[in-house]
């Protein structure tokens, strides 16, 4: 009964919309004398029922069109699109009806048949500003973004007053990677409207993308200038600062975002992250604690809780944290390698490397994992057990790279360096896109003095990663060393300076080339610099005493040497020749001696 009340008030409807339309069908049944008569109306119609105008095919497209509208009102969407097919059968030149069909196709789902509904009205009539929005909206969801590109700058030459088309065309452009193009776009949406947010938004979006961090600012400023309180202009302007390093300027915006918004877990997460990137670690601890009590079922705040005391070194806080965070994801491999990672350091190397067998257990052919396990073995002198729990890897997965690598890091390690040769040259050779597999053989082959392979692996590197600071800086020593190429050596020196200008070890490159080409003061300037800044190493103490002792500095060449092979002594250096430090040691004692005589 109650779906027959359903169906009879629609029909009703329909019928009271249709006789204001003035539609009326000619009956030959017996009527009065003008045959006219009033259509007949049946007690139960449905959707494919005929309607009453046999003979108007406007009027039972309009009936199909008001059947569905219904149909959509009650969420019958399945029937509505029935109904529209109707109505279009009967009209089919009516682009509102395919519009209607190609919005509910889109509500549906079924996005080929949307657009082919679109693409029809479209034929019907190709300036209808609505239909082009849909089609294009629909173009750029299929990711067809040509046509829909096309789509919209038609928009903009029918109705370029129309703000929202430029939105939709700039972000096409900024999300594939065309941050110029969706500036150009912006830009002309600000001249129609200046204080359009979502316009600065975009723009400052744009600018950003396009890793133009001042200008992004400039508009996220001005944003906020506006509306102070517009958080999408807020978190803007706080990632732009943070792109350029602001990170203090960052979190006061993210602290202010929050004094609006109210305690929020995300912006917790935020200025954590933040304050881990300043290396503000007792900060970043604050915030997560913060977040914990805000979300005291979030587990995955443990974890970082614990990674973050493993940072500052305090590895049974981390370990604690580490084992609640394990105790509700005992599958989370992370946490065992982490858990693994705390043990080593407190020197538990038995524990560590129980917890590194069991996630390569899990996971055997993952070359990370079988690498640190085999790390731990070498660590414990179990050389072979490290060779083989790798080689494993290989009859597993033959053609992976990484399990060749590893294996020519341990024989490097090891100074097998003719078998660490052939295991980096299978990796590179399998993936020759990869810069470290360069690079580390290069490193051999410099110890087995083919220095002219050393450098053509590293420029290797270079043709990838142009400005790889230690690539850079290997080269320029290395000629150094061999006393050639100078000028070179010094480019490629300081190209890895700009990179890391406080890097001890390519200060002292630096202090080397100079000495090569004579430039004593400059050298010594440079080398003094090195030995400040640096852990003490006994390459750098010898140079520094080559350098002194070349410009009659005898006494602090002594110094130098001294502190070198002292150095050298407590941790033995490939890189040093014990018999030469001490003949030099001896000939700058006699040196000044020499000085000291009246």
């Amino acid at each position: 009964m109650t779906q027959f009340k359903i169906f009879h008030s629609r029909f009703i409807l329909i019928a009271l919309l249709l006789s204001t339309w003035g539609c009326v069908t000619t009956s030959t049944k017996a009527g009065g004398p003008t045959g006219k008569t009033s259509p007949s109306l049946p007690s139960k119609p449905a959707v494919t029922d005929a309607p009453p105008f046999e003979n108007d095919s406007q009027a039972r497209a309009y009936y199909y069109f008001l059947d569905g509208e219904i149909h959509e009102k009650e969420n019958s969407w399945n029937e509505a699109v029935d109904a529209y097919k109707n109505a279009i059968q009967n009209d089919p030149k009516a682009p509102v009806l395919l519009q209607k069909l190609a919005t509910l196709y889109l509500r549906l789902g079924d996005f080929q048949n949307a657009i082919r509904t679109c693409e029809d009205a479209h034929k019907i009539d190709s300036k209808n500003v609505p239909i082009l929005m849909m089609l294009a909206g629909l173009y750029a969801g299929a990711r067809d973004y040509q046509k829909a590109i096309g789509l919209y700058r038609k928009i903009i030459e029918i109705d370029p007053k129309e703000d929202q088309t430029y939105l939709y065309l700039g972000t096409i452009f900024t999300e594939t990677g065309k941050p110029e193009e969706a500036i150009k776009i912006f830009k002309e949406l600000l001249k129609i409207e200046p204080e359009s947010a979502l316009g600065l938004v975009s723009l400052g979006t744009a600018y950003f993308r396009a890793g133009l961090f001042s200008e992004a600012e400039v508009y996220f400023r001005k944003l906020v200038s506006l509306r102070p309180t517009y958080v999408r202009g807020l978190e803007g302007l706080a990632i732009t600062l943070q792109g350029q390093g602001r990170y203090d300027e960052s979190i006061e915006i993210y602290k202010k975002i929050m004094e609006y918004e109210g305690e929020d877990s995300r912006l917790r997460d935020i200025l954590g992250r933040l304050y881990i990137m300043k290396n503000a670690l007792p900060d970043a601890l604050e915030q997560y604690k913060k977040f914990s009590e805000f979300e005291p079922e979030n587990v995955n705040v443990h974890l970082k809780i614990g990674l973050i005391h493993l940072e500052m070194k305090e590895y049974q806080k981390a370990l604690d944290e580490l084992m609640l965070f394990l105790a509700s994801e005992p599958e989370n491999l992370k946490a065992h390698y982490y858990i693994g990672a705390i043990y080593e350091a407190m020197g538990k190397k038995e524990e560590a490397l129980q917890k590194f067998l069991f996630i390569v257990e899990k996971e055997p052919q993952n070359p990370d994992y079988r690498w640190t396990a085999a790390r731990m073995y070498e660590k414990m002198d179990l050389g072979q057990k490290a060779q083989e729990i790798l080689e494993e890897g290989v009859r597993l997965e033959p053609e992976n790279d990484l399990y060749y690598f590893y294996l020519g890091l341990l024989k490097s390690k090891a100074k097998e360096y003719e078998k660490a040769e052939t295991f980096l040259k299978k990796a590179a050779d399998l993936k020759p896109n990869k810069p470290q597999h360069h690079y580390n053989l290069g490193g051999v082959y410099e110890r087995l003095k083919k220095f002219d392979e050393a450098v053509a692996s590293m420029q290797k590197v270079l043709s990838m990663d142009p400005d790889n600071p230690a690539a850079n800086n290997f080269i320029g020593y290395m000629w150094a060393e061999q006393n050639k190429n100078l000028d070179q050596a010094l480019a490629h020196v300081k190209k890895a300076l700009e990179v890391e200008p406080e890097n001890g070890y390519y200060l002292d490159s630096l202090a080397w080339i100079y000495y090569r080409m004579g430039k004593l003061e400059d050298a010594l300037r440079e080398i003094d610099k090195a030995a400040e800044i640096s852990e003490p190493d006994p390459v750098i103490f010898h140079h520094r005493g080559v350098i002194q002792f070349g410009m009659k500095k005898y006494g602090a060449a002594l110094e130098s040497w001294q502190k070198a092979l002292s150095l050298h002594e407590e941790s033995p250096s490939e890189d040093i020749d014990t018999a030469d430090l001490k003949e030099k040691i001896q000939k700058a004692a006699e040196a000044l001696k020499a000085t000291q005589r009246p």
